[in-house]
């Protein structure tokens, strides 16, 4: 149901709102500077230039 209030559409419906999404496309683009700032030491154990690949439930190193 949506209803007016002074020109504006608000939805009475209940929506699920996604909070996780912009932070899990942040950290899947920037991964190696995530883990660089807040994991450093972890960091200094992944050889990079190999690659690697994200998944839902983890990683795997290329």
């Amino acid at each position: 149901m949506v209803e007016q209030d002074e020109g504006h559409k608000i939805s009475t419906e209940t929506s699920s709102d996604d909070y996780d999404s912009p932070w899990k496309e942040a950290v899947e683009c920037y991964f190696p500077e995530f883990m660089a700032f807040y994991f450093p030491a972890a960091y200094d154990c992944f050889d990079w230039s190999l690659g690697y690949t994200l998944f839902r439930t983890g990683i795997a190193i290329n």
